[in-house]
């Protein structure tokens, strides 16, 4: 058997992914890895990082040093959270006018002309934070239909794909 590297590029394969599997599967630490991984890839000038972890910040406790890591919103801070959907808005912001400055649709497209990096929101227990935060699910809708060109990717990781309720659709149905 052939072994070697396993290429997961949110930029030619994504530009989002969902991770899913039960309890205990392994689902944080392949997160963990994943991240580290791209981590030692990319400078934190090419490379930000919002964790979202409502398991206390435990799962991703390990990533909170690595200058790539710009901020881990946790359910122990409702203001946090709170915070993290208005930084977000600004985020998508900030980008769209970036671009529209360097007349470009996509951040592929600035070709060194600005310093962009591109921002990986990784969201741990998916369900768990929309059960807790349901204004959340717009900001997540939003950015899983912008981000693309924006440069902003999302890692939802649950336990299963659909389930959590937002009005009469499923995210599942909504994402």
């Amino acid at each position: 058997q052939e072994e070697y590297p396993l290429l997961l590029d949110l930029v030619s394969a994504g530009p989002h992914a969902v991770v899913t599997g039960m309890t205990g599967s392994g689902k944080t630490e392949f997160l963990r890895s994943w991240l580290a991984a791209m981590a030692a890839t990319y400078s934190p000038d090419e490379l930000s990082i919002l964790l979202i972890d409502f398991k206390g910040g435990a799962g991703f406790s390990s990533l909170s040093a690595v200058a790539h890591v710009v901020g881990m919103v946790t359910d122990l801070d409702h203001a946090e959270a709170h915070r993290a959907i208005i930084s977000l808005r600004a985020e998508l912001r900030a980008r769209e006018k970036m671009l529209a400055e360097a007349g470009v649709s996509e951040i592929s497209a600035l070709d060194g002309r600005a310093s962009l990096p591109r921002l990986i929101v990784v969201v741990d227990e998916y369900r768990v934070v929309l059960d807790a935060f349901p204004e959340m699910a717009e900001i997540f809708v939003d950015l899983a239909a912008r981000g693309r060109a924006l440069g902003i990717h999302l890692v939802l990781s649950s336990q299963r794909v659909g389930g959590a309720q937002i009005g009469r659709a499923s995210c599942r149905e909504r994402v």
